[in-house]
């Protein structure tokens, strides 16, 4: 397994050879700050449970995914919580955040990418703040982008060319590009799954039924029973791996029920109790009053939500 690290994109040579790293890390999770809560009877703040449905849902649904759709150790689906090694696209906040802990909590290895903001005026202190945040929930890596337009993208084929291998993905940002080159990374081993919270348009919060309809064709085509169209792949040692399987799954947010049929008051349920009994929270980003409530969808405010961060706006108190 790869040796733990964090990567910053640069916006002056795109190409995966220029990334910059930061010191090499053990691969273990952190104690540097309070680990999960242990106790049965842990409380949660006014603004963590208003952050549950928004957040909890989706990660926990995109999360069943994996459980229920990937081979276990002995080659029957729904045996996938150990070993497993999932990178979570902004994972730093919002639905990724409870994702990236329900996860570590399933025993698996968690690698996590965090986008910088648009104009941070630490950059350093801001990435040191959310890779301690992110490695006390468990996460193993850490990859950063640059913010900058098509960042992601070589994020991710910077990986294929490093060699890094993920059983799964879960794409909290959205778009084809994410999948296109997610999808790439994912055959490089032998089976692997995409799901996705936000599909290919991320601008459409209500998909559409051309959206629907070619989300399906995507998992007919990709899934267990469908063909697959693998292709081989060459690592940097020369190598070349077997034609992987790649499944994909949406889980959007508009939808009552999920794949398994599971409602959404079922699925809250079992967040509340994740979070009271296992310490899987919501990460609670910005808070404002009600009168100042606009200020979140103001230009700084659009940047911080875009950013996949979270706000909560108090009516009282």
């Amino acid at each position: 397994m790869p040796s733990s690290h964090a990567i910053f994109a640069t916006t002056v040579d795109p190409s995966p050879s220029n990334f910059i790293r930061s010191p090499t890390k053990s691969r273990k999770v952190a104690t540097s700050t309070t680990p999960f809560p242990t106790s049965s009877k842990a409380s949660l703040t006014l603004e963590e449970y208003s952050l549950l449905p928004l957040s909890g849902v989706p990660a926990y649904r995109a999360v069943r995914t994996f459980v229920l759709g990937l081979p276990g150790k002995h080659g029957k689906r729904g045996g996938s919580d150990m070993g497993g090694r999932a990178l979570v696209l902004r994972g730093h906040d919002g639905a990724g955040a409870m994702a990236v802990q329900m996860l570590v909590r399933r025993g698996w290895h968690v690698c996590v990418h965090v986008p910088l903001l648009r104009d941070p005026r630490d950059k350093r202190k801001y990435m040191k703040e959310v890779e301690e945040r992110v490695r006390n929930w468990g996460a193993e890596d850490v990859v950063f982008d640059d913010g900058a337009a098509g960042a992601l993208i070589r994020i991710l084929e910077g990986l294929l060319e490093d060699a890094e291998e993920f059983d799964a993905i879960l794409d909290t940002v959205g778009g084809r590009g994410v999948w296109e080159a997610g999808e790439r990374l994912l055959r490089v081993g032998r089976c692997g799954l995409f799901t996705t919270i936000v599909g290919d348009v991320p601008e459409r919060a209500i998909p559409s039924a051309g959206d629907h309809f070619m989300a399906g064709l995507r998992s007919l085509r990709l899934g267990k029973k469908g063909k697959q169209t693998g292709r081989d792949v060459e690592r940097n040692d020369g190598k070349v791996k077997g034609k992987g399987k790649v499944g994909y799954a949406w889980v959007s947010v508009a939808q009552d029920v999920d794949w398994e049929g599971e409602d959404v008051r079922e699925s809250l349920r079992v967040v509340v109790g994740m979070a009271l009994e296992k310490g899987v929270r919501p990460w609670v980003g910005r808070v404002v009053p009600f009168e100042r409530a606009p200020q979140v969808f103001a230009h700084k405010g659009r940047e911080l939500l875009r950013d996949g961060g979270t706000a909560v706006v108090k009516i009282v108190g």
